[in-house]
């Protein structure tokens, strides 16, 4: 019988290469949870002839993903990382943590960007401002001026854009409403994604890549939060994080309905309420 492959654990390295890589494991680790499903989700859209517009239910999304995964790449604050297979080099999962928000001018909590990788992200935010301003204030004047097919397109983009914004204000209200006011002053860490492939699950790999910043937070003596999937919250009672908020997000919708769990691993043993 094969022995089990060896898991080692890397951090992102600022390469193209490595920006790929984070685009193609966080696809193929994320692609089934349920928020990532409803996030990316369009329903399919027809012409006059009622024929189907495929280019916004197969590319839109994908680019957004793309554009998505360029963000995390770009984001200073997040510290990702990779686990391998050393037999045959094979990404299997990976993890990303959010360095307090107090301390990220302090440059021992930065990722190091190139000037070029600086200037792309300064880009990305802008663009980004741009087209939040564009769908939330111009769009409806500006629709009629497209034509059919571009505006069908248009409404996609401005469906999915719609999405995002409520993602964001559910995770904005929990920030609110649920985190400790001592953690909110000293600051606190964040594990923003753990995933393993499933073929590689069970296997101790999650742990592993929670270490790093575990031992982070403890070395800080700050609490880290946690925006569970319900696979993982079984391993994230095991390093002692416990559950401080439930609920059932876009119950009602197309692919909503989902249980979306947050939890806190207090500092210095605090317990959470």
């Amino acid at each position: 019988m094969a022995s089990p492959p060896s898991i080692a654990i890397r951090p992102l390295r600022q390469s193209s290469a490595d920006r790929d890589t984070l685009h193609e494991i966080w696809t193929k680790v994320f692609q089934e949870e349920p928020s990532v499903r409803w996030l990316y989700h369009t329903p399919t859209a027809t012409d006059n002839n009622n024929s189907t517009i495929t280019d916004n239910q197969d590319n839109v999304p994908v680019k957004l993903k793309q554009q998505y995964t360029s963000h995390l790449y770009l984001n200073p604050s997040l510290h990702i990382f990779f686990a391998y297979d050393t037999t045959t080099g094979e990404i299997v999962g990976m993890s990303a943590w959010e360095a307090p928000s107090q301390s990220l001018y302090s440059s021992d909590l930065r990722r190091r960007l190139s000037w070029l990788e600086r200037l792309e992200a300064w880009y990305a935010s802008f663009c980004d401002g741009i087209s939040d301003y564009y769908f939330t204030h111009l769009f409806p004047y500006l629709l009629p001026l497209h034509s059919t097919q571009t505006s069908t397109l248009l409404q996609h983009k401005q469906y999915l854009h719609n999405k995002k914004t409520r993602w964001a204000n559910i995770q904005s209200s929990f920030r609110t409403q649920h985190i400790d006011a001592v953690d909110t002053q000293k600051g606190y860490w964040t594990l923003a994604y753990l995933g393993v492939l499933p073929s590689h699950s069970r296997r101790g790999i999650g742990q592993q890549l929670l270490q790093w910043g575990l031992e982070r937070a403890d070395e800080e003596g700050k609490s880290v939060y946690i925006s569970a999937s319900v696979q993982g919250v079984g391993l994230y009672r095991k390093v002692g994080a416990e559950v401080v908020s439930e609920r059932v997000c876009m119950e009602g919708e197309e692919i909503g309905g989902w249980v979306e769990t947050w939890m806190c691993r207090g500092s210095e043993g605090r317990k959470v309420v």
